[in-house]
C-alpha cells in the first residue's frame, strides 16, 4: 500500500496527514505501507513543515517528524496506489496533471471522514487554533482509511 497526501504547499495539511498516517501504521504494525506527501505548487520546495504543524503533531505525541516539501511529479501517478488530496482545488490540479491511464486512485481525503466534512481547510491562512481542528479531521479520515484498506482491522 503506497499513499501520497497532497495539498497546495506541502508544509501544513499534507505533511500533517503523512505524519498521522505513519503514526497509525506504526501503532497498528502495518508493514509494507509507504506514506509520503507533496504539494501542487513549487512555493515551498525544500522547506520543513510549518512550525504550527510540527507543534500540533508534537502535542499529539508525534515527535521528530521530518519532511522536506516537494512538488508532485509525474512518477507519483504510477508509484502510489492512493493519492489523497485536501481540497477541491488540489483535486482539480492533481487530476489535470494525471496521465489518462493513471493507475492511482485519486480522491479527497475527506471521502473517508465519518462526519462527512467536504474538504480540509488550509490552516496556514487561518488562526493558530485551526491547526487542531485540521489535525482532528485528518486523524478521523486516516483512521477510516486504514479501517477500509487494512487486513489488520
Amino acid at each position: 500500500m503506497k499513499i501520497l497526501f497532497v495539498c497546495l504547499g506541502n508544509i501544513c495539511r499534507s505533511t500533517m496527514a503523512e505524519a498521522v498516517m505513519k503514526n497509525i501504521c506504526s501503532t497498528k504494525n502495518l508493514t509494507g505501507w509507504e506514506v509520503d506527501s507533496c504539494g501542487t505548487s513549487d512555493y515551498n520546495i525544500g522547506k520543513q513543515p510549518y512550525h504550527l504543524t510540527l507543534r500540533t503533531l508534537k502535542e499529539h505525541g508525534i515527535k521528530d517528524f521530518r519532511h522536506k516539501a516537494r512538488q508532485i511529479r509525474s512518477s507519483d501517478f504510477t508509484e502510489f496506489d492512493h493519492i489523497l488530496v485536501m481540497d477541491h482545488n488540489n483535486l482539480s490540479d492533481v487530476k489535470y496533471e494525471a496521465p489518462k491511464d493513471c493507475p492511482a486512485n485519486i480522491e479527497m481525503l475527506t471521502a473517508y471522514d465519518p462526519q462527512k466534512a467536504p474538504y480540509i481547510v488550509d490552516p496556514y491562512y487561518e488562526e493558530d487554533s485551526v491547526f487542531e481542528d485540521v489535525y482532528q479531521l485528518i486523524s478521523r479520515c486516516c483512521v477510516k482509511f486504514v479501517e477500509t484498506y487494512s487486513k489488520n482491522k
